[in-house]
């Protein structure tokens, strides 16, 4: 476990992190992890409203080894968005998806909530603007592809429905999105890295017959597509070196 002396050693280091760019801190001397509180963050989790106890990593994914966003004040609002792995909630924080140690993770206030619950994944049937909010009159943040696999949520106002990709939340025409995001169901574009949780061939084609480009260590980490094909995902090394074709099951 990372741990960080006293308060005053975590404000210095949090500073100089914040001053460098790159505010990545260590599990504190925060971290509470009692059945008592683990009994009351899920019940917390189910309406939706948490916040912070300490300085936590906000991070990619759900896990020690995945990127931090960024850190996360005590007392920050968070949601939850409908998923836990191990010890690690999915939350939502001002437009962000991301993951947060439950450890470090009280019930709310009530007031909270800034999203609503995961219902799965749809897909764009067209090429999409990608918005801050529900309507032609907000600004485009992207641009989504046909066939690109959006996380939705259980949120629609007028032709529109909030959606989270690539660790942002905006809004989609419903006019271009088909398929699941009613029974928080199906296969779609995961939000931030994977990792290969044992040693996975990584191959030219979508097939156990393709050949080998490289065999990949449990741990490795990639960004995942949209692309599925036989069970196999397309994905990009996180180091840039390789892309491929690794069986879907055996990322996490």
């Amino acid at each position: 476990m990372e741990t960080i002396s006293s308060q005053q050693s975590r404000r210095a280091f949090l500073r100089r992190s914040i001053a460098a760019g790159a505010a990545t801190i260590a599990l504190g001397a925060g971290f509470r992890s009692t059945s008592a509180q683990e009994e009351e963050v899920s019940a917390a989790a189910v309406s939706g409203h948490l916040r912070t106890v300490d300085y936590v990593n906000f991070r990619t994914g759900p896990g020690l080894d995945y990127g931090v966003i960024r850190v996360l004040p005590p007392d920050a609002p968070l949601t939850s968005v409908g998923a836990q792995s191990g010890a690690f909630l999915k939350v939502s924080n001002q437009g962000t998806i991301g993951w947060v140690h439950s450890g470090y993770v009280l019930p709310g206030n009530g007031g909270s909530s800034d999203y609503p619950m995961s219902l799965g994944y749809k897909t764009t049937t067209d090429s999409v603007n990608f918005r801050p909010g529900p309507g032609t009159g907000y600004s485009v943040i992207r641009v989504l592809p046909y066939g690109t696999n959006v996380e939705v949520f259980d949120s629609f106002e007028g032709n529109f429905q909030m959606a989270g990709f690539a660790q942002q939340v905006g809004w989609i025409s419903l006019d271009y999105l088909s398929g699941g995001g009613g029974n928080g169901g199906g296969n779609g574009q995961p939000i931030g890295q994977l990792r290969v949780t044992e040693a996975l061939n990584l191959r030219a084609n979508p097939s156990t017959s393709a050949p080998v480009l490289k065999v990949m260590p449990a741990g490795t980490m990639v960004w995942p597509t949209d692309q599925l094909s036989g069970g196999f995902r397309y994905v990009n090394l996180v180091d840039g070196s390789y892309s491929g074709w690794a069986y879907d099951d055996y990322l996490a």
